[in-house]
Formats: C-alpha cells, sequence, structure tokens
C-alpha cells in the first residue's frame, strides 16, 4: 500500500482508519472485536513509513545553498515575576509516569501506583525557612486562584521555585497559571508565574 498525498491528507486519512469518529481504542475492540481492530491498525502502519520515508521532502525548509537561516531574536522575561506578595516562581510540567491530564494513564495501576497523587517539588533550603518537611501540606497561591497538596523536598528545583505537575485534577495546576498570550507565538504562559507558599493543614480525612 503506497499512499500519495499531503500530509495534511495523511493526517486525516490515518485518524479515520484508526480512530474513527473520536472512538477510543477500548470501544472499537468491543464494537469490532479484537482481530477487526488489529487490523485497521495494520491498515494504518503503511501510512506511518510513507510519513518517516517522506517527512524530509515534505516539509522542504532547505535553502539552494543547503544552509539554515539563523534569525536573531529579543529576548523578553516573562509576563508575572515574583515580587514580595508572591515570591517563589511556579513551574509546571510533566512527570514520566503521566501524560497530560491523566486520563488514561491514572486508570493504570502500575503507573497510579508510582505517583498517585499530586504533591509540589521545593528547595531544601526554602523548606527550612518556611519550616516544612517531607510530606507536609503546603498552599501554593498566584493571583488567580490556590491549591493544597503535600510537598516534597530536595535540590530537584532550584531556590525560590517550586515544581506542580499538571495531571491531578483535584490539584489542578493550572488553576494557578497565567493565561497571558505570548506576542509572537500565541501561547499561553502555562509554566511561568509567581505564587506564594506556605504551610497548610493536611485534608479531612
Amino acid at each position: 500500500m503506497v499512499f500519495r498525498g499531503t500530509l495534511r491528507e495523511f493526517i486525516i486519512r490515518l485518524k479515520f482508519l484508526f480512530l474513527p469518529d473520536g472512538e477510543d481504542p477500548d470501544s472499537l475492540v468491543g464494537k469490532e472485536g479484537k482481530a477487526a481492530f488489529e487490523a485497521r491498525f495494520e491498515s494504518a502502519l503503511p501510512l506511518s513509513e510513507y510519513l518517516v520515508a517522506h517527512l524530509e521532502e515534505s516539509i522542504d525548509v532547505s535553502h539552494a545553498d543547503g544552509k539554515a537561516r539563523f534569525v536573531p531574536a529579543e529576548h523578553t522575561g516573562a509576563d508575572e515575576l515574583p515580587d514580595d506578595g508572591y515570591p517563589f516562581i511556579l513551574v509546571t510540567g510533566r512527570l514520566l509516569e503521566h501524560w497530560h491530564t491523566g486520563v488514561m494513564t491514572r486508570r493504570s495501576k502500575a503507573l497510579a501506583a508510582i505517583e498517585p497523587e499530586a504533591f509540589a517539588d521545593l528547595h531544601e533550603d526554602d523548606a527550612t525557612r518556611l519550616g516544612l518537611v517531607e510530606g507536609d501540606w503546603v498552599r501554593v497561591a498566584s493571583r488567580r486562584g490556590e491549591i493544597h497538596l503535600a510537598v516534597r523536598i530536595g535540590r530537584r528545583v532550584q531556590p525560590g521555585s517550586i515544581f506542580v505537575p499538571f495531571h491531578y485534577r483535584e490539584a489542578g495546576a493550572n488553576l494557578l497559571t497565567n493565561p497571558r498570550l505570548d506576542p509572537d507565538g500565541k501561547i499561553p504562559e502555562f509554566k511561568f508565574c509567581a505564587v506564594q507558599v506556605d504551610a497548610a493543614p493536611p485534608p479531612a480525612d
């Protein structure tokens, strides 16, 4: 099977071959049976091979002299920097064990056993100054909202910073983050904002 067409056409066709109408794999297996589902998947593989083989010529950005072009860009700081009222920098991101909002990975017993709940990662110097020990609960608050979660203490983040993964809806990191858009890329500033951090009581059982 050889696929001819644009990259956009490839992506559209792959979507409808493998997961039509936005259905998830489990529902397709239930409707079609395992053998039919595997056949559908196998039919999509040549398209993947096509993409790998022709990606370079499909997205050709080279110049006549074969050299790349570098364009200088002026650095601009974050929209919201720490101050006396919000002295910490919040950094959000992924964990190895989970993906995005965790709608699939948090259903995995093995992965959930490794990272079952939200946490905040704090530098040991900041923890000492705040009177915190491993496992204590903290309130992390920005100008937009606040969340409560247990703290991990170490040297994985820089002093003055706090890391919160965004996989956990019960302590949603993006309740805190800044929706201000980058003027060029139009990407929201979800990875960096100013926050307060202070001790909080653990949740009631």
